[in-house]
């Protein structure tokens, strides 16, 4: 079975997406290469068959997203009731007809979406090559796959049910951009400027190259991963083969906000890497693998190494990316509260002094 799964997967590591993200709620996980048992605003997958030279199975999904403002709230509405009931007791009121020493308040509604709906699923794109397999000889692969979707839990993102006084399509005719199927909810007219920047809900958009060159007869293959897109929240990717062995491709702690990286669909530097790994008969991982460049451009944007270039146990490479703080330092959390663009408070001088000038040598 000459078949390797590729998963990729966008998370955010804390119950909720912080200020910057409206309190959305997050995955309140760290990186993991498990293929299930985790959740993600988006999970990718695919497998690449070797023998019969086919890309097969791409599947994009969303887990369900709910906004934890209104949970908090209904929390502390439950604290007052509670807080009443034992007030009454203390003050020895008598309970009212019902029984009951305080009324019931109002509950705040929820706002959640469970993405069941075949038409909030993520748009998925993959275009690639596979040359001919050969049992002992050289084989390239080389596919390119994309995956974005929206937080259909935003209120007005796209109800269930059309509205006719928001325009009847959905409620998302409001807000503009295009849906997770594709198609245009601008409806023309002055609504045409939000086409640009993908509505006032805008799309998680990623895009992964990827290429393999497997020398069979030298039992080693080279592997290219790069990652692009918004940048926002945490992405990583790994392969599995028929053993169910893993090689992590990458991981990527997140850059910026929600309200400030998602907009426009950009095409940030995310992650790269470049290794040779084992590549053992029957076209399963070995037990070693030769790190050349392993970046994550995280923070600023600028390339962070996720090891340095060395050789070492498959094993090793993988616990170093699952190891890695997926929530980031505290500068890096506290962005998650502050609206600020890529560079957030770490470039701000720069808005104001202009870019920082070399030193000249002495």
């Amino acid at each position: 079975m000459s078949r390797v799964t590729v998963h990729t997967r966008s998370f955010h590591p804390d119950s909720n997406f912080g200020t910057g993200g409206l309190l959305y709620e997050g995955d309140h996980r760290g990186f993991s290469d498990a293929t299930s048992g985790v959740t993600s605003r988006i999970l990718h997958f695919f497998i690449i068959d070797l023998k019969n030279r086919a890309f097969t199975n791409q599947t994009a999904l969303s887990d369900p997203s709910e906004n934890h403002a209104p949970r908090w709230a209904n929390e502390r509405i439950g604290d007052a009731e509670r807080a009443g009931e034992k007030a009454a007791e203390w003050l020895d009121v008598e309970p009212g007809a019902d029984g009951r020493r305080m009324p019931e308040l109002p509950r705040v509604p929820r706002v959640r979406n469970d993405y069941s709906q075949p038409r909030k699923h993520p748009r998925k794109n993959l275009s690639g090559e596979i040359s001919p397999y050969r049992e002992d000889g050289d084989q390239f692969v080389s596919v390119t796959f994309t995956y974005a979707g929206k937080n259909f839990a935003m209120p007005f993102a796209d109800g269930d049910k059309p509205k006719w006084w928001l325009g009847g399509n959905d409620a998302h005719w409001v807000w503009g951009g295009r849906r997770s199927d594709g198609g245009s909810d601008t409806g023309g007219g002055s609504r045409k400027f939000w086409q640009d920047w993908n509505g006032l809900v805008p799309d998680l958009d990623v895009t992964q190259k990827l290429s393999l060159r497997i020398a069979r007869s030298l039992k080693k293959a080279h592997v290219v991963s790069v990652i692009t897109g918004d940048g926002f929240p945490n992405c990583e990717s790994f392969m599995v083969d028929t053993a169910k062995s893993t090689l992590f491709l990458a991981t990527h702690i997140r850059m910026g906000t929600a309200a400030t990286q998602l907009p426009g669909g950009r095409a940030l530097p995310m992650n790269r890497i470049m290794m040779d790994v084992d590549w053992m008969p029957g076209d399963l991982f070995g037990a070693n693998v030769d790190i050349q460049i392993a970046n994550d451009h995280t923070g600023d944007g600028s390339p962070h190494q996720i090891v340095k270039p060395a050789k070492m146990a498959r094993a090793e490479w993988n616990r170093r990316n699952r190891t890695r703080d997926a929530s980031g330092n505290l500068l890096r959390q506290v962005e998650d509260m502050v609206p600020l663009p890529r560079q957030t408070i770490r470039g701000i001088r720069e808005y104001f002094t202009g870019p920082t000038k070399p030193i000249p040598p002495s």
